[in-house]
């Protein structure tokens, strides 16, 4: 790595040294944990608030579908250094099966974003991946990612949800409520991602948004999944020839207004699994962004085969030279890790989030204790740097 002074410093002699964070407790919030924290940007001194994933067996099919998802709300009064559990879902499932199959429509790695540079009514979003999961398997051909917007976090939980964006894959079945699939929300997505640009013409499927408002316009970062043979044959055979991934931008500029034709577009592509493979690694996943200190900053989380099949393995936090270019610094002419953050050794640990408003409690993330039935926890590291 380059050499770097100051505050650059800061974060490099951090990364090696930090130990796993502390428990987040979360009582009566589920019966097998919770997952996937996303802090908003709020003023400091204010009240901060945080979604997450709360994860529970299904109502109806407790031991087809074991890890059913929603999206709940938590709140603090003291930087983060406890959380409080909102007492209500933001995002209920929906049971959509019958017979033999077990069907249900989930809620699953939230963004919860302040906006406050948009009309008062629409300060407060959330963006999230909806999906069908079918006897345990997610099915991201029957889903979208969905949006809210409200005047507090609180209003959130009865915002009608927009079917915002969906990618190639996204099967039309999906628009009729009285479907095979009984989706609960209606109609085509609004933004077709893979119409956007030519890069994201082989975009099947996308996931794991993170958000960032900023006077300019709301950025958006994204995984997108896309066959590895870039044809008609590797669109039909990915379950044979495989996918692929690349976590890429988009941007609505100011006046922002998400759910307008045209609000978003293409910035760029940051990171694809061949950066992943560099660090050691099988791809990135998790994205999510925010800004310190003058600077924006993307974090991810790479993804393994170790402790189990497709683990996270932490969070790299990356420096942008260029956010309006969606640029990253650089290494060598290789994006430039500048921090990692660790849970428990050999854990399956990652999905990071961090504010300023909550700078006392560090970095957040998840992490899965596979000691018996696997339970989701989140922990918080307790230092920003």
């Amino acid at each position: 790595m380059r050499p770097c002074f100051g505050f650059c410093l800061c974060w490099f002699a951090s990364a090696w040294a930090q130990q796993p964070g502390t428990l987040i407790s979360l009582p009566k919030v589920s019966a097998s944990g919770v997952f996937d924290p996303s802090v908003a940007d709020t003023p400091p001194g204010e009240r901060a608030w945080m979604s997450f994933s709360a994860v529970d067996p299904s109502p109806r099919w407790p031991d087809k579908d074991t890890r059913t998802i929603t999206t709940r709300l938590a709140y603090s009064d003291d930087r983060g250094a406890t959380w409080t559990d909102a007492g209500y879902r933001l995002n209920d499932i929906s049971e959509a099966g019958s017979g033999s199959k077990a069907a249900t429509w989930v809620n699953e790695v939230s963004s919860l974003v302040y906006d406050r540079y948009a009309p008062p009514e629409e300060r407060w979003k959330l963006f999230w991946h909806h999906y069908l999961r079918v006897n345990e398997d997610g099915e991201f051909q029957n889903g979208w990612i969905g949006y809210k917007s409200a005047a507090s976090p609180q209003a959130l939980r009865s915002a009608t949800e927009l079917k915002l964006f969906g990618a190639r894959a996204y099967d039309a079945v999906n628009d009729d409520p009285q479907s095979r699939t009984h989706p609960p929300v209606g109609g085509p997505p609004l933004i077709r991602v893979h119409a956007l640009h030519k890069d994201l013409a082989m975009c099947v499927a996308l996931t794991e948004p993170g958000a960032m408002a900023t006077p300019s316009g709301l950025y958006l970062s994204l995984d997108c999944f896309e066959p590895k043979v870039q044809n008609a044959v590797g669109l039909l055979a990915m379950g044979i020839l495989g996918v692929k991934g690349r976590v890429m931008m988009l941007k609505c500029d100011a006046p922002c207004h998400p759910a307008n034709p045209g609000a978003w577009r293409y910035i760029a592509t940051m990171l694809t699994d061949d950066d992943a493979k560099a660090a050691g690694f099988l791809r990135y996943s998790a994205s999510d962004l925010f800004a310190q200190d003058g600077n924006a900053y993307l974090m991810v989380s790479p993804v393994s085969d170790k402790p189990v099949k497709a683990s996270y393995n932490g969070c790299h936090i990356y420096r942008f030279s260029n956010l309006e270019k969606a640029m990253l610094e650089l290494d060598r002419d290789k994006p430039r890790i500048i921090r990692k953050v660790q849970g428990h050794p050999g854990s399956f640990n990652g999905a990071c989030t961090f504010q300023t408003s909550v700078a006392p409690s560090g970095f957040l993330y998840g992490e899965i204790d596979f000691a018996g039935r696997p339970v989701f926890r989140i922990f918080q590291t307790g230092r920003e740097r």
